[in-house]
C-alpha cells in the first residue's frame, strides 16, 4: 500500500462506517412518527379537547387548525401561491 492511498482508504472506511451506523432521523413531526401536535389534537376531540395544550390552542385560535392539520395554507393568497 502506498503512502498516498492510506488517507483515501481511511477516509473511505470511516465514511462507510458512518453510513452503516446511521439511524433514522425524526424531525418536526408527521402523521405517524412522531405525531405532530396539531394532528394529535385532531385525533383527540377537536371540539372539546381534554389535552391542556390542545385546549389552550383552541382558546387562542379556534378548532379549525385541528381540521386543517395536513394543509399548508397561505392566507390571502388570491391565486398567488407559488
Amino acid at each position: 500500500m502506498s503512502f498516498r492511498s492510506t488517507p483515501l482508504l481511511l477516509t473511505t472506511s470511516f465514511a462507510a462506517a458512518g453510513l452503516a451506523l446511521a439511524g433514522t432521523a425524526f424531525a418536526h413531526g408527521t402523521m405517524t412518527t412522531p405525531v405532530s401536535r396539531v394532528y394529535a389534537c385532531f385525533q383527540g376531540n377537536p371540539e372539546n379537547p381534554t389535552n391542556p395544550a390542545c385546549a389552550a390552542a383552541k382558546a387562542v385560535g379556534g378548532s379549525q387548525a385541528f381540521y386543517d392539520w395536513n394543509g399548508i395554507n397561505q392566507a390571502s393568497a388570491n391565486g398567488n401561491h407559488q
